[in-house]
């Protein structure tokens, strides 16, 4: 196997974001792991973005390679199947709205690192970054949570073990493997995209602040001691997120309540924040003017 220290790669892009007729030029910095923190010098280290708990995926054994383009995180692991049912139970203890799980039938996964290494893998976790979420925005596409979401690709072996699993409830399971029967598990909640716009002196920092202040939302429920990232606000106070009837019930009673604080990128948020009153919230999506000034 090649040195294990982390390369770094400075890869040119350029986006087309069709917002007043002009053309932006985007740079994105990528960077690749190979094998897992046993190999490098020192142990991963959980980025502030990332969900309460998902360093456990990132630091497990069976890690083979990890990329990271832009934001959005790719994790990829060997596992047999003892160690797959670890990264199972992992994911389900990670802090998230929907914990979905895909088990697919194996079908030779491998990925190509940069300096065109082959590497075989049956396990991959699939994190989205900002940057996803604003070009769907532009685009007009349909929003999604951007949460991270596991891949499971089984042998026959494995799909043995997974059979013999308990899942946890709360796990959404898709399963595309034909010959393998699993209990119902939860399901995915329908979501409609809700808006709102923050105005005051606290969104003059933001609009004049440069790249290490953000603005970050965050859902807490009375039953959870991490908070789930919802995004960040835009530099002129506007955001938006999916919620589902229930949330929104949950918000209105009290039950739950989304924050919003604005200071360095690595403020880690907390409960007692700044709340974000439910009046704020309106059905539909944020107009094409919060987008223009989107905070990434």
């Amino acid at each position: 196997m090649k040195s294990s220290v982390t390369r770094r790669y400075l890869l040119a892009f350029a986006i087309l974001f069709g917002l007043l007729l002009s053309t932006r030029v985007a740079y994105a910095w990528a960077t690749e792991r190979i094998g897992p923190d046993s190999q490098h010098p020192h142990a991963t280290v959980a980025s502030p973005d990332w969900p309460t708990n998902l360093i456990r995926l990132f630091r497990h054994p069976s890690r083979v390679y990890s990329r990271w383009v832009n934001g959005s995180e790719a994790v990829y692991f060997n596992a047999n199947p003892p160690e797959t049912m670890e990264l199972i139970e992992a994911f389900s203890e990670t802090q998230l709205r929907d914990h979905e799980v895909w088990i697919l039938p194996a079908a030779d996964e491998h990925i190509v690192s940069f300096e065109k290494q082959e590497i075989r893998y049956n396990v991959r976790l699939a994190k989205p970054g900002r940057l996803k979420k604003l070009i769907d925005r532009l685009d007009g596409k349909d929003l999604a949570t951007y949460e991270p979401v596991l891949y499971v690709c089984l042998d026959a072996t494995g799909a043995e073990a997974v059979a013999n699993f308990g899942f946890p409830d709360h796990l959404i399971v898709h399963n595309q493997f034909a010959d393998l029967q699993l209990p119902a598990t939860a399901t995915k909640p329908k979501r409609t995209a809700w808006h709102g716009r923050m105005i005051g002196d606290e969104w003059k920092t933001v609009a004049t602040a440069n790249r290490n202040v953000a603005s970050e939302l965050m859902l807490w429920t009375t039953n959870e001691e991490a908070g789930i990232r919802l995004g960040s606000a835009s530099r002129d106070g506007w955001f938006e997120s999916l919620f589902s009837d229930q949330e929104i019930a949950d918000l209105k009673s009290g039950k739950s309540w989304i924050t919003v604080a604005v200071g360095d990128r690595q403020r880690k948020p907390r409960s007692d924040d700044s709340r974000v009153p439910i009046d704020k919230l309106v059905p539909g999506r944020m107009p094409v003017e919060g987008i223009a000034r989107i905070n990434k």
